[in-house]
């Protein structure tokens, strides 16, 4: 579970260039803007994520102009990303370093995950008339909503950690190489199929649910693509292959804005799992030009990355896919491919606010 709010150390501050109430603190990969003096380095504060959403409580009344949302923002040509308070918001208590404190301070997800943000609502079949479900008071009333599946136990979610909550993976895997693909905004889906008993189960997902109606993008996709063909195929050649996931990203009309100006939707692959065993990027692109899918443009095969900084660094510039901010990227180390973490642009992120 991600820690919306926890206690961190104040590692390093610096100084503003032309501001002398505020300085710069140092937390984990992160850097947040804060008053001058209210920290010492080695402190302990509560640090909360970009993308949290703050309870309308009167210590964080100041907030209020923006929605009570912590975003990523830019201040006397410095990027602050997150806020931080001192301990003394908190109950009283002995807190140490990491410590949890998401659902004392009641924060939550600012951030719409995929299923919010992109996935028709759907509803149990009805006589009335299609024109009344325009409104939205009249299906609150009259309609159900079909109940969500839980997300299948057998595949492993899309999750990647940011750099900055995990920067010392770096120094974990410093001689080692990264592969480094683009990171698409849009909607994640996944496909799977396994063997069960003398059946083949194959499902389709959603970042967070097994999906069952057929009037959505990811069945769309899946037809588009032929997806449970190639997963059949793919079964059939090998007894001894159990289980395999694709997933991939949606974008297109209709999602997160259409940020690559496409005219259709289309789906980008960025992994795909046999036996839970990731497939390198050779292996993926290879699996993809056979089965006719697309997958994530890649930056880098191979990329050593020594420090958040250059992490940041590499994940600034233009899409593969049109001549706008890319969101950012996603590395893999190359030896391990279970072993990532993703790099959100902030020029990107500044766009968003």
């Amino acid at each position: 579970m991600r820690k919306l709010a926890s206690i961190q150390k104040i590692e390093s501050l610096s100084p503003i260039e032309g501001a002398d109430r505020i300085e710069l603190a140092h937390i984990l990969g992160w850097q947040v803007i804060v008053k001058k003096d209210e920290f010492k380095v080695g402190d302990l504060c509560v640090y909360i994520e970009i993308d949290s959403l703050l309870p309308e409580k009167p210590e964080f009344e100041f907030l209020r102009p923006k929605g009570f949302k912590i975003k990523t923002m830019k201040m006397k040509g410095v990027i602050s990303q997150g806020i931080c308070f001192p301990l003394s918001i908190l109950p009283k208590k002995a807190y140490k370093e990491e410590d949890d404190v998401t659902s004392i301070i009641g924060v939550t997800k600012y951030e719409k995950d995929d299923d919010q943000r992109e996935q028709p609502i759907t509803y149990k079949k009805t006589r009335i008339p299609k024109f009344l479900l325009r409104y939205s008071f009249f299906r609150k009333i009259f309609l159900k909503k079909e109940k969500k599946k839980g997300f299948p136990s057998w595949i492993r979610k899309t999750d990647e950690e940011r750099i900055q909550t995990i920067p010392k993976i770096l120094e974990r895997y410093s001689e080692e190489v990264w592969e480094v693909s683009e990171k698409l905004d849009g909607t994640s889906a996944t496909y799977g199929i396994r063997r069960n008993g003398p059946r083949k189960e194959f499902v389709i997902c959603s970042r967070n649910h097994e999906l069952d109606d057929k009037d959505n993008h990811y069945y769309e996709m899946a037809q588009k693509y032929s997806i449970k063909d190639i997963v059949l195929s793919y079964l059939g050649k090998d007894k001894n292959v159990k289980k395999i996931v694709i997933q991939g990203e949606i974008i297109g009309p209709g999602i997160q804005k259409n940020k690559y100006n496409l005219k259709e939707k289309d789906l980008y692959i960025f992994n795909i799992i046999v036996n839970d065993i990731k497939m390198s990027r050779a292996e993926l692109i290879e699996l993809c030009i056979l089965s006719g899918l697309k997958h994530v443009p890649y930056l880098f095969k191979e990329k050593k990355i020594g420090s958040v900084e250059e992490a940041i660094a590499l994940s600034i510039g233009t899409s593969f896919l049109c001549s706008r901010n890319r969101e950012g990227i996603v590395c893999r180390l190359k030896n391990d491919p279970w072993t990532s973490f993703k790099v959100i642009n902030p020029n990107f992120l500044l766009e968003e606010k």
